[in-house]
């Protein structure tokens, strides 16, 4: 009868063990995601802003012929396309199957709820 009440009491103690790493292991997977969050944000921001606004139109607006009319609303279109494209680009990277894709969280989990 002990060492049943004991099994009980061995297997309840490790399935909060269990319990408790998995959700510190949600928690800190959550941290880490926002940090890289972050940093695909500081440097997407970077990109679209030396490449997208800066280098390409004024070069476009240099050669392209026609009225500043047509110039200006041609490279509001193409702001407009940079800006979209950027941010359907980030929405992607940062959305939570991607991350968890990326470093494996998935994999981990199941490890740990397996064991």
């Amino acid at each position: 009868m002990l060492e049943l009440l004991s099994y009980f009491i061995k297997n309840y103690i490790l399935s909060m063990i269990k319990t408790s790493s998995i959700k510190l292991g949600i928690l800190l997977s959550n941290i880490a995601r926002n940090l890289y969050i972050n940093i695909i944000l500081v440097f997407v921001l970077i990109f679209i802003i030396i490449f997208g606004f800066i280098i390409i139109h004024i070069s476009l607006f240099m050669i392209l012929p026609g009225t500043i009319e047509t110039k200006a609303l041609i490279f509001l279109i193409l702001g407009c396309i940079y800006f979209i494209g950027a941010l359907v680009f980030v929405i992607i990277l940062c959305s939570k199957r991607a991350f968890s894709k990326a470093c494996g969280l998935e994999e981990y989990l199941k490890h740990l709820s397996q064991k």
